[in-house]
């Protein structure tokens, strides 16, 4: 897989929040936001069933053992990082774990990976974490136990994903603010953080930022946003892009 970069997340993988922005992460607000996309997530028809393949484990060797990695708070027991989106694997895979070799992915269902941890747990004590930041040092690590039925851990998957898409929606709509009132570099580094902690599927993010790139007269910029947008097949996104760049003053107004 072709996966694409932004040149500045290699220099400096993590800029930090805006300690007004960091406070409306922990505010009362943003906490009701999540729970409503939890609430929205659980009543979709695209939530996802037990049987679907969905989620990505690594494996590793000629006997497809199964990777693990150490979990800051369960030290002793290995966890299995599962990932619900192929991309989030890619991405984990070309941040930490370029030296590991014979290793390959493992496509499974919800129903696949509880049954998975049964047979881990005869051979000792697992835990597993869900889509961890490849750039965070932190994430929570839930006992193998947990997941005890496919039903609870689709749940689980779900309140990982509303965690996201609150995120997503406080860092984008805090970020183009900053941009429609001038403070461009500002803006930049809070969508820079959206991509490297939060989601780079989200196509907003990457045309703000090819915007952004318009402004500050950073060409590899806007050329990198375009790639992101190219690979998840966001069309309409990307020709807004090309439409800002050909006139050269990017449109903030019709950004969410």
């Amino acid at each position: 897989m072709n996966f694409p970069t932004y040149t500045l997340l290699q220099a400096i993988p993590t800029r930090g929040l805006p300690n007004d922005l960091d406070a409306l992460e922990k505010s009362p607000k943003h906490l009701d936001r999540q729970d409503a996309f939890e609430l929205e997530l659980l009543a979709s028809r695209m939530l996802p069933k037990p049987d679907a393949q969905v989620l990505t484990i690594f494996l590793q060797g000629t006997s497809s053992n199964v990777l693990t990695i150490s979990a800051p708070d369960a030290p002793d027991d290995r966890c299995i990082p599962v990932f619900t989106e192929r991309w989030r694997a890619v991405d984990y895979t070309l941040s930490l774990l370029r030296d590991e070799r014979d290793l390959r992915f493992a496509v499974m269902s919800p129903e696949g990976f509880v049954t998975a941890l049964r047979d881990f747990e005869k051979l000792g004590s697992f835990v597993f974490t869900i889509d961890p930041c490849p750039r965070c040092e932190r994430f929570v690590a839930y006992p193998s136990s947990m997941a005890d039925t496919p039903d609870y851990l689709i749940r689980m998957m779900v309140v990982h994903k509303a965690t996201e898409l609150a995120r997503r929606h406080l860092y984008l709509n805090y970020a183009v603010a900053k941009a429609r009132t001038g403070q461009h570099t500002a803006a930049r580094d809070v969508a820079l953080e959206t991509v490297s902690h939060v989601t780079m599927s989200d196509p907003d993010t990457h045309l703000l930022l090819g915007r952004l790139g318009i402004v500050l007269g950073d060409r590899e910029l806007t050329r990198e946003a375009r790639e992101f947008l190219r690979f998840f097949k966001s069309d309409a996104w990307e020709r807004k892009l090309d439409l800002d760049e050909h006139a050269g003053r990017p449109d903030f107004a019709t950004t969410e």
